[in-house]
């Protein structure tokens, strides 16, 4: 089964890491009507290659490229506005027009700069426990 003939496809990693769910979700964007993302936040990413112009998306779901598709960012995605706004430029200096397709759930989670700020001191407490420095931080990005 692609997913390219389905009526609905939905793409799920089996572990944490780099498994190419965001490679695959584009590919298969280019055929849906919605695109969703849920869980998570901006602290992985994956570039999309469209027209031969390169977009670096964190966050925002990856059918935002493609004009025909209604995006939504569902209930425990990880939400920090000036991220958000920040991976939009690009789109917005080639003229790919965002707005009125991007949907918020009111389930999100913002996130904010205080909240990194926090994240930060207790991985530095962490560090000191072990010894090492190298902490991943789940606000970092």
């Amino acid at each position: 089964v692609t997913g390219l003939d389905a009526r609905v496809c939905a793409v799920l990693g089996g572990q944490w890491g780099d498994e190419g769910k965001g490679k695959l979700a584009d590919i298969l964007a280019k055929e849906y009507d919605v695109v969703c993302r849920f869980n998570g936040g901006a602290n992985a990413g994956h570039t999309v290659i469209a027209d031969g112009r390169k977009f670096a998306f964190h966050l925002l779901p990856c059918g935002l490229i493609y004009p025909h598709t209604m995006n939504i960012m569902g209930n425990g995605t990880v939400v920090n506005l000036p991220g958000l706004f920040e991976e939009t430029e690009p789109l917005d200096e080639v003229g790919i027009e965002w707005r009125g397709r991007l949907l918020i759930s009111n389930r999100a989670q913002m996130l904010f700069e205080f909240h990194k700020v926090i994240d930060g001191i207790n991985e530095q407490r962490r560090a000191g426990a072990d010894g090492t420095g190298k902490t991943i931080g789940t606000t970092g990005k």
